[in-house]
């Protein structure tokens, strides 16, 4: 049976904050970046080759996260 632990990693995509949920083998199973326009937290696979690839984002702790949010005016999740 698959573990059902879950691993979290921290983006900034210029500064827009990124959560990245992955399971215990480290395979990314959902993507949030924060909209904008309504300031909430929006799925988004189409990021993962982005965060695996792009020069323009970077990873950051769960504070920084939380942080970034917070500035944005967007409740972390």
């Amino acid at each position: 049976m698959p573990s059902k632990e879950r691993v979290y990693h921290y983006y900034l995509l210029g500064n827009r904050p990124i959560k990245v949920t992955c399971s215990a083998m480290g395979i990314p199973i959902n993507v949030e970046i924060v909209d904008s326009k309504t300031k909430e937290f929006v799925p988004d696979l189409s990021l993962v080759p982005v965060i695996t690839d792009s020069m323009d984002i970077t990873q950051i702790n769960e504070t920084e996260f939380r942080n970034a949010c917070l500035a944005k005016g967007v409740k972390p999740i």
